[in-house]
């Protein structure tokens, strides 16, 4: 009798755990869509309270379906926007006092590493190991042609789990420049880039260009860099993406502060104070507010709600250290 009682066990959590995954693989897509709705809070303040459980969630429906790419490239982008518009954004403020406190540093650094856990994950799943992408990244365009042979670049998920692994190893790269063994990984995050940005140049609202901006601006001329094209690059995608005010405290962080170019950040200064008064006069409901939505002004795109909160809780952070940047 005993083997017949192993076996009905057996029977019963492997159906168990074949209905928890298919219950996962259920919900997945809807929380991946769903996700989106975080883009479009226009509080810094509660998305910084409000992510964090989010991705707890999606970390629990994970170890449900450890495999699930969708959970994966979720985790991934969620990680890497958590990292990128709490962590990196307080570390602003770290960095500019010259404190030595390295509190939201350490924050930015943990956060991105697990977006690249999950990104590597999900392109494992794929047959993409990340030595494979290394030994790659040493042939021109060797990365694009990998992942076109092992990636849809038409799927969504595909171009998402990419983009956000890249952008998160390229902020692990910035966050810790002294450590030699990242930095040689450089060429790694740009043709990830240059994949995903030939299949969508629209990414992100302008992630692609954001990131050759501070490609070509961060490095020295003796070893690459190009400050002036990427003042063009920046000049170009402010036109582009005039909604999209991130893209103004880009240029400030990558070129201006950089170059010490205090007229160009006055001017940039001017349009983020007014901005600030639109922005800040926009949260409060009002009966004659017919053209405001909870989601931003009518003709808006609210996904770029987000954006533009990160991109003001930073300029206040410059605006704060100005006389010692410039």
């Amino acid at each position: 009798m005993k083997p017949v009682w192993w076996i009905l066990l057996f029977t019963l959590f492997s159906s168990c755990s074949s209905i928890d995954r298919m219950a996962v693989d259920m919900t997945a897509g809807l929380l991946y869509r769903g996700s989106a709705e975080l883009e479009t809070e226009i509080n810094w303040n509660d998305f910084k309270q409000g992510a964090p459980a989010n991705l707890k969630l999606l970390e629990g429906l994970l170890y449900l379906a450890p495999d699930n790419t969708t959970l994966l490239a979720s985790l991934s982008k969620g990680y890497a926007g958590l990292a990128f518009a709490v962590d990196e954004t307080l570390h602003w403020r770290e960095l500019y006092a010259d404190s030595g406190v390295k509190t939201h540093l350490k924050q930015a650094v943990a956060h991105y590493s697990k977006s690249v856990k999950y990104g590597l994950h999900y392109l494992a799943l794929h047959n993409v190991s990340y030595q494979l992408l290394s030994s790659q990244a040493k042939i021109e365009q060797g990365i694009g042609k990998l992942l076109d042979q092992q990636l849809d670049g038409q799927q969504e998920e595909d171009r998402v789990a990419v983009l956000f692994t890249a952008q998160s190893l390229g902020g692990l790269i910035s966050l810790q420049k002294s450590n030699y063994q990242l930095i040689a990984q450089l060429s790694v995050v740009k043709q990830m880039f240059d994949w995903v940005c030939s299949k969508d140049s629209n990414i992100g609202f302008g992630a692609c260009d954001i990131f050759y901006g501070a490609y070509w601006a961060a490095r020295p001329k003796m070893m690459g860099g190009d400050p002036k094209l990427a003042r063009e690059i920046f000049l170009k995608l402010i036109k582009r993406w005039p909604d999209n005010w991130l893209v103004r405290v880009a240029f400030i962080q990558y070129y201006l502060v950089p170059m010490m170019d205090e007229s160009g950040y006055l001017q940039q200064k001017q349009f983020l104070e007014q901005a600030l008064r639109t922005a800040h006069a926009k949260w409060g409901w009002l009966p004659s507010a017919r053209l405001v939505t909870a989601k931003g002004p009518k003709g808006h795109n609210p996904r770029l709600n987000i954006y533009r909160a990160i991109a003001l809780k930073r300029f206040l952070i410059v605006k704060q250290f100005e006389k010692d940047l410039f």
